[in-house]
């Protein structure tokens, strides 16, 4: 197994261990009675937007309370969609070239890989873009409701 695939999943581990260590009341799901465990060309990734699909480790995207996804970006397909979130979140990179910025910056920012992360509150309008070649993954934390609300 190469250091860094063994490095994204060290960095989503963590992710998820503070989400959980700081969310107080998490769902079920967050506590299985067993281990899980998804092997990445196994996972059950649901489409949500044109190149993107989550897959929901616990919790519902856009239902109450906290929850955690796997977010899954083609950029052959993907394209930049201006947006906000009533709620802000945590996200790590896990793999993949990504940009992500706050509409109101002078640029886009930095070139994000496996590793990086970012706070974005709620209410901003930003985007995302991956740069490819290959699809990034990210794992977002949400410790309260989450929603997609595209701007113009």
């Amino acid at each position: 197994m190469s250091k860094r695939i063994l490095a994204a999943g060290l960095v989503c581990s963590l992710a998820l261990l503070a989400a959980a260590s700081t969310a107080g009341d998490l769902p079920d799901r967050a506590y299985p009675a067993k281990m899980v465990r998804t092997k990445a060309d196994e996972t059950p990734f649901q489409s949500f937007f044109p190149g993107i699909s989550l897959y929901p480790l616990y919790g519902t995207f856009e239902g109450p309370g906290p929850h955690s996804v796997i977010v899954r970006n083609d950029p052959a397909i993907a394209e930049e969609v201006a947006h906000t979130h009533t709620n802000g979140y945590w996200a790590v990179v896990v793999s993949g070239r990504l940009m992500h910025w706050e509409l109101s910056e002078p640029d886009r920012g930095p070139i994000l890989t496996a590793g990086a992360s970012w706070f974005q509150p709620g209410g901003v309008p930003h985007a995302d873009l991956c740069l490819g070649p290959e699809v990034c993954i990210t794992v977002i934390n949400w410790l309260d409701e989450g929603d997609f609300k595209p701007v113009e």
